[in-house]
């Protein structure tokens, strides 16, 4: 059994995505989209984020304990919490977060 569409309903759809757009979208146009850089190291952990115009929001780095030695559940751990400290310190929200680069050490 094939997709078909009807006309009736392609026509409902265009209508829906002409109207006033709503108060979650509006909101999602408004976030400032940023890039979070993670440097992973065998003691700490460094963050810087970085927006739209290229422009880094934290002077120097924003380091975080890395704790690698106690497994990587805790690392990984320490890695989330240590981004929510980065992003609060350059002033924007996770949610405006829409890349994350991580660099480990080298084997």
């Amino acid at each position: 059994m094939g997709f078909s569409r009807s006309s009736s309903s392609s026509k409902s759809c265009r209508r829906r995505l002409a109207q006033e757009p709503t108060e979650t979208s509006r909101a999602v146009l408004a976030l400032r989209h940023s890039v979070a850089g993670v440097g992973l190291g065998g003691t700490a952990i460094n963050y810087t984020i970085v927006d739209q115009q290229e422009r880094f929001l934290i002077d120097n780095l924003s380091e975080h304990p890395a704790l690698s030695r106690q497994g990587p559940d805790v690392c990984l751990g320490q890695i989330a919490e240590g981004l929510q400290v980065a992003v609060e310190r350059a002033g924007v929200l996770l949610a405006e977060v829409v890349a994350v680069g991580l660099m480990r050490p080298s084997d």
